[in-house]
């Protein structure tokens, strides 16, 4: 999905920026359902450590949170502009991580929201070795999963990368009641489309990215 040469631009701009790699694929994605739905305000939930908790630091196990994160797009920003302002909403949206998004919805009452996101990165992990993977797999369209063998939290549509020593690997789960094959390939193209031109200009304007 993500060569090893994108990734380590997008990583610098990360840097550059003085925010995490999630923040940076977590603002493409944003503006990536906001040029596709044609909105100007997107409201995804993020996977987050959930270990903030007091009652939690001594506890063993995998804890997460599904937090709120609403972004309202200004086409006269630039993306390193709008990275920031995702990345005050992101941390801002601790003080509601206890809320479900039609809890936040709600209660912060934004308005026309293109709803029903989740957006999950899982960093690369310097003890992780793959040796063995040579290439990042093609990634050849999107997921249908059974109801079974779908993220315990999945709502219309669900976004999934992994970072590897070669690169960011993505997988797609939707609703397919609600969306076609077709919808989503233009959704993961144009995503593409973001992540390539933020990784060559992150001083892009959004508006270029949106039209």
């Amino acid at each position: 999905f993500v060569n090893e040469d994108i990734a380590a631009r997008l990583t610098a701009i990360a840097d550059a920026s003085r925010v995490s790699l999630t923040l940076v694929l977590l603002a493409a994605y944003q503006l990536s359902l906001a040029r596709w739905s044609g909105q100007d305000e997107i409201l995804s939930a993020a996977y987050t450590a959930d270990r903030v908790k007091p009652q939690f630091q001594n506890t063993v196990g995998f804890l997460v949170t599904n937090m709120p994160v609403c972004s309202r797009i200004d086409r006269k920003l630039t993306f390193r502009t709008f990275l920031h302002d995702v990345a005050r909403g992101f941390y801002d949206g601790y003080a509601h991580c206890e809320l479900s998004c039609e809890l936040y919805e709600a209660i912060c009452s934004p308005s026309k929201l293109f709803c029903g996101t989740v957006f999950n990165f899982v960093p690369l992990q310097k003890n992780f070795f793959a040796s063995e993977l040579h290439s990042i797999p093609s990634f050849n369209g999107t997921l249908v999963a059974p109801e079974a063998s779908r993220p315990a939290i999945y709502r219309e549509i669900y976004l999934g990368l992994t970072q590897f020593p070669n690169g960011i690997l993505g997988k797609v789960f939707y609703n397919a009641d609600r969306f076609t094959s077709e919808g989503m390939e233009v959704f993961i193209r144009h995503f593409r489309e973001v992540i390539q031109a933020i990784s060559v200009d992150p001083d892009v304007t959004v508006r270029d990215l949106r039209d």
